[in-house]
C-alpha cells in the first residue's frame, strides 16, 4: 500500500484514447464492494463516458475559475446527505482514485459549486442525491507532483496549473515528492496540541512510518490542514477551518480523505481500527482555527 501511496499522483493532463470499457467496469464494481468510512450513506459513482461533450457542456462552471481539465471520461459521485456523508464521499473518492492509480490510470478530483442543481441538469442525472465532486479519468499524458491533485473553483486557491498562466505551482514531478511538507513532528502531538513525539516514540508504538505516509495525503492547495495527537490507545483527527478559499464542504472531504490514508496505513501495519466521527469535547488545548473530526482506535 505504501507504493501505492507514493505512486499517486495527480493528473491534468490526458491521452486522447478512451479507457478500456472492462477496466472502467471493474472500478464501479469493485467500488460498491468497498465499505465507506459511515454506515448507510448511499454514494454513487456515475461514469459519463462523452469526456468531449461533458467538458464542453461544464468548462466556465467547475473546477479551477471554472476551468475545467480535459479528459476522455469522467465520473459524477452522487451521496445522500446524511450526517458524515461529506467526509465519507471523501473517503470513497480517495479509495476510487487509489484503485485507478492502481490499474494504471490517471485521476483528478474536480471540486463543484455547493448548488448543483443546475450541473446534474445539464448532465442528466436526475437522482435526488448530492453531488460531491466530479471525478476526471484517463490515461496520463505526464506525470505531476504528488499531492497536487485536486481542482478548486475556488478564487485564491492554489492549482498546479502553471502552464494555463496561474502563478506560484511547479508542475514538474519531482522524485523526492515531501520534500516541502511538514516533518512528521510537526503534524503529530502526543496528550495536548503543542507537545511534540519523539521518532522513539513513535517507533515504540509501530506508527512510525504510518505519519510518514500520512504526509503524502493529498489536501487542496496542498496545505496539510489535518494534525494528529496520540491519545492513549487512539489517535484524534484534527482539522484547520476557516482557511482562505476554502469551504466547509472541502474540509470535510479532506478529512475523510486523511482517515483512509490513516486507516490503510495502520492496517498494513498489522493494526486494523475504525473511526469514530464525533470530535466532542476534548482538554487538548487546540488553537482556535482546528477542531476534532474524530477518533481511530485499532
Amino acid at each position: 500500500m505504501h507504493r501505492l501511496f507514493e505512486k499517486r499522483r495527480s493528473v491534468r493532463e490526458y491521452k486522447a484514447r478512451a479507457v478500456d470499457q472492462s477496466l472502467i467496469n471493474d472500478l464501479m464494481e469493485t467500488i460498491k464492494t468497498k465499505p465507506g468510512l459511515v454506515e448507510g450513506i448511499d454514494i454513487e459513482f456515475v461514469f459519463l463516458k462523452e469526456g468531449g461533450k461533458i467538458h464542453g457542456m461544464l468548462d466556465g462552471q467547475v473546477g479551477y475559475y471554472g476551468k475545467l481539465i480535459e479528459a476522455p471520461h469522467y465520473f459524477a459521485v452522487l451521496s445522500e446527505n446524511k450526517k458524515g456523508s461529506l467526509m465519507n464521499a471523501g473517503y470513497m473518492v480517495e479509495r476510487f482514485n487509489l484503485m485507478a492509480t492502481d490499474m494504471g490510470l490517471g485521476t483528478c478530483t474536480i471540486e463543484v459549486p455547493e448548488d448543483t442543481a443546475e450541473i446534474k441538469e445539464t448532465l442528466g442525472i436526475g437522482s435526488e442525491m448530492d453531488l460531491m465532486v466530479l471525478l476526471a479519468v484517463g490515461y496520463a499524458k505526464k506525470e505531476r507532483k504528488v499531492s497536487n491533485i485536486y481542482d478548486t473553483m475556488l478564487k485564491g486557491s492554489l492549482s498546479p496549473l502553471t502552464e494555463l498562466g496561474y502563478p506560484e505551482i511547479d508542475p514538474e514531478y519531482s522524485k523526492e515528492p515531501v520534500s516541502s511538507r511538514l516533518a512528521v513532528d510537526e503534524i503529530v502531538f502526543i496528550g495536548e496540541w503543542g507537545a511534540k513525539v519523539d521518532m522513539e516514540e513513535l517507533q515504540r508504538r509501530g506508527v512510525d512510518e504510518v505519519f510518514y505516509y500520512m504526509r503524502l495525503a493529498p489536501s487542496w492547495g496542498n496545505r496539510q490542514p489535518w494534525r494528529f495527537i496520540l491519545d492513549g490507545t487512539r489517535i484524534a483527527l484534527l482539522m484547520q477551518s476557516g482557511c482562505q478559499g476554502i469551504s466547509g464542504k472541502i474540509e470535510k472531504i479532506e478529512a475523510g480523505i486523511a482517515m483512509l490514508y490513516l486507516e490503510l496505513a495502520m492496517a498494513e501495519k498489522g493494526m486494523s481500527g475504525s473511526w469514530s466521527i464525533d470530535g466532542g469535547n476534548n482538554d487538548y488545548k487546540l488553537p482556535e482555527d482546528y477542531y476534532v473530526v474524530g477518533y481511530f482506535e485499532s
